[in-house]
Formats: C-alpha cells, sequence, structure tokens
C-alpha cells in the first residue's frame, strides 16, 4: 500500500481490497492510518472544506468472534486513525472530527488484566452475533464539538452533521 501514501491530488474514493480488507492479523498492515492521512492530505487542500467519513467494522467483527485480543488490536488500528484526524484538526482549527462506535456487540467486558504489562481478560455476556442495547457513546472535538457530544440518539448524529453542512455552505 506505499501507492496510497504517494496520491497528491484529485478526487478520492478509496478501494484498498477487491473483496474485504484483511484483518490486523491477516496482514493489513498500516492501510487504515495512511489510508486516512492521505485523505485528509488531499482533503485539506479543498478551499471549500470537505467531509470525510471513516468507518471501521473490524472491531465489532472481532467482539463477534469473542476474541479479546484481536478486539484489542483493532483499537488500537482505530486510535491511530483518531489521532491523525485530531492532529489534522488542531493544526486546521476549523475541522471538527466525530468519534463513536457502531451498536455494542456481544456484551464484551473487561474482567481482569494488568496495566503495567498491557494485559488484559476479557468476556461476553451474549456471545456471538448480538448487538446489545448498550449505549454508545459520542466523542467531538473542534467547532461544534459541543453540540455532538455524550448520549445522542444515532439518528440524530446524522442531522447534526447535515446541519453542520449546510452551515459550511
Amino acid at each position: 500500500m506505499d501507492s496510497i501514501k504517494n496520491i497528491k491530488k484529485g478526487k478520492l474514493a478509496g478501494f484498498t481490497a477487491s473483496q474485504n480488507n484483511p484483518g490486523i492479523k491477516d496482514g493489513r498492515g498500516t492501510i487504515f492510518p495512511d489510508a486516512v492521512q492521505t485523505a485528509l492530505n488531499i482533503l485539506g487542500n479543498n478551499e471549500k472544506g470537505f467531509f470525510l467519513f471513516v468507518a471501521d467494522v473490524f472491531i465489532d467483527r472481532a467482539s463477534h468472534l469473542g476474541d479479546a485480543e484481536l478486539v484489542a488490536l483493532e483499537v488500537i488500528d482505530l486510535d491511530k486513525v483518531i489521532g491523525i484526524a485530531l492532529e489534522f484538526a488542531q493544526k486546521n482549527g476549523n475541522t471538527l472530527v466525530i468519534v463513536t462506535g457502531g451498536p455494542e456487540a456481544s456484551g464484551m467486558v473487561i474482567t481482569g488484566g494488568h496495566f503495567q504489562n498491557g494485559s488484559f481478560e476479557a468476556k461476553w455476556a451474549n456471545p456471538g452475533m448480538i448487538h446489545t442495547g448498550t449505549m454508545i457513546p459520542v466523542f467531538a472535538y473542534g467547532p461544534g464539538s459541543d453540540k455532538v457530544r455524550g448520549i445522542l440518539d444515532n439518528t440524530d448524529i446524522f442531522h447534526k452533521m447535515m446541519e453542520f453542512l449546510r452551515l459550511s455552505e
């Protein structure tokens, strides 16, 4: 995926696999953070502004599998992407970053571990393909972030984003 880092301008569509990208344990490498950094490098040059939607389905998939190590590795990869977006927003000063998750999968809870060595233990209340009703937090940074934080109905996030897009026209 080194070619992703070399794209400098043009319209952007990020197709990185013919069907599904591999998981982090299956050799995905740095595709996810590289693709987001590349998108920000390109879109950040647009004087009219831009809208970038980034999704990660791998954490949900790992939780459905009941694989705590895989959940952790995928969360770490997502954390890198969030860091890239926040760094861009901080430098830019006019960028809103919204971070939320999809439905909680299978009732994962951390039951133990050791902070010093980075290990943890997890169990699932409802292993398998079940999404729970657990509330998912919304985090935001940048202009307007006070309007999209905390506990919101998931459809409200869409309406808030549309409101921000209308304001930027």
